[in-house]
């Protein structure tokens, strides 16, 4: 807040609308459940479709979500993708994958906590490692460069910072080979 003596009268002028709140508390990340529990994914098989989350989480805030930005990095190109709007999702842009961002506004303001913003089914076509997979804002965006969040009622964007998952963690890729090919390494 700004404060200055004008004549008589003391006017204060509050610069809040343009400065986002700390949101430390505030993510979006790529979960295995929808509970916000485990940002541990396993994909363990090609052919197999698994279903990743994107949840924001809030615990412990008191704002309410309206909208949400985000982008997913380091998934394996190759890999068939399918992207389901969550359940309260009623505007779905964009292509966090492969595309430009997701953006997402839901049907009403949703109460701080663990909501379901997206659910990407992930079908593998080769077998891949440990690998990270984080979720951050469009790295061409000219106003951000972070996954952010507008709350409900409010003139600006939070800014979130970068959350890591990991993709099948402790796994070393290997691939199908014939009985044939087996032999021959014990000649």
């Amino acid at each position: 807040m700004r404060c200055s003596r004008f004549m008589p009268v003391l006017v204060c002028v509050s610069l809040g609308p343009l400065i986002a709140p700390y949101a430390a508390a505030q993510t979006i990340g790529l979960y295995s459940d929808v509970d916000c529990q485990s940002t541990t994914l396993s994909v363990p098989f090609p052919g197999l479709p698994v279903d990743l989350y994107v949840m924001y989480s809030n615990p412990e805030g008191s704002s309410y979500l309206d909208e949400a930005e985000f982008k997913i990095y380091g998934l394996p190109n190759e890999w068939e993708y399918e992207v389901i709007p969550g359940a309260l999702v009623v505007e779905f842009t964009g292509d966090p994958v492969r595309g430009p961002a997701a953006r997402v506004r839901l049907s009403a303001c949703m109460n701080p906590g663990c909501i379901e913003l997206a659910r990407i089914r992930v079908t593998p076509t080769r077998v891949i490692g440990t690998r990270q997979v984080l979720i951050s804002g469009e790295d061409n965006d000219d106003v951000t460069n972070c996954p952010w969040t507008l709350q409900c009622g409010a003139r600006y964007v939070t800014c979130l910072t970068d959350t890591r998952s990991q993709l099948n963690p402790g796994t070393t890729a290997v691939s199908f080979v014939s009985w044939g090919t087996i032999k021959v390494l014990f000649k």
